[in-house]
């Protein structure tokens, strides 16, 4: 087992997005202690370990990862970023691809809308584990997930169920123009003051 750091990105709330975020919902992920539940458990209200044993299936990582948008309401599970490298043969160079663009494009839709960017950590399994609930899958890893992906380039952790609020550090919110713009920073930052570093665990990576 390995700790690995990650970014959420999660759109804020406008006309066209009401299932985003607002600021204080944002900042109430974090201080009120409920962390990040995947759709299933939110949709759903409350849910069974008996439940949980169903929904955490092969099947149901594949429909997550590649048919997100019919799967969206009932996935049990979260899908964070921590950055992946692509390879061009072409011109013989390494592409990285950082953890906080990737999340940023999903928080704002690609400039569109304001977004949050959650920055947690979470513990992954060197191999797929994927009825462990208390394991994240690393799906961006070819040696493990060796099907082919589309969406490989978006360097996916997948946690399970729910990313309790002692994992996450803090929320970010960024601004955009509408026009496919992002700030060049946060508006602002808010620190979680329950969260727990990973320090006290081991074998720590960070995200690219």
């Amino acid at each position: 087992m390995f700790v690995q750091r990650c970014v959420k990105g999660i759109r804020g709330r406008t006309a066209t997005h009401p299932n985003g975020l607002n600021d204080a919902e944002a900042k109430a992920l974090l201080t009120d202690g409920c962390g990040i539940l995947s759709n299933w458990w939110r949709n759903n209200g409350s849910i069974t370990p008996t439940g949980c044993l169903q929904k955490l299936t092969r099947v149901n990582l594949e429909r997550h990862i590649h048919d997100y948008a019919a799967f969206e309401a009932e996935t049990p599970f979260i899908s964070l970023s921590a950055g992946c490298v692509e390879r061009d043969d072409a011109l013989r160079l390494n592409r990285i691809h950082e953890a906080t663009d990737i999340a940023l494009r999903f928080a704002t839709n690609w400039g569109e809308v304001h977004g949050y960017l959650f920055r947690c950590w979470v513990v992954v399994a060197p191999r797929p584990a994927v009825p462990v609930q208390g394991v994240a899958e690393d799906v961006r890893n070819l040696h493990t997930y060796t099907r082919y992906s589309d969406y490989q380039r978006e360097g996916e952790i997948t946690a399970k169920i729910n990313i309790p609020a002692t994992q996450i550090e803090s929320v970010e919110r960024w601004d955009s123009n509408g026009r496919g713009r992002i700030a060049r920073r946060p508006l602002w930052i808010h620190l979680n003051p329950h969260f727990q570093p990973p320090e006290v665990l081991s074998n720590i990576m960070e995200a690219i």
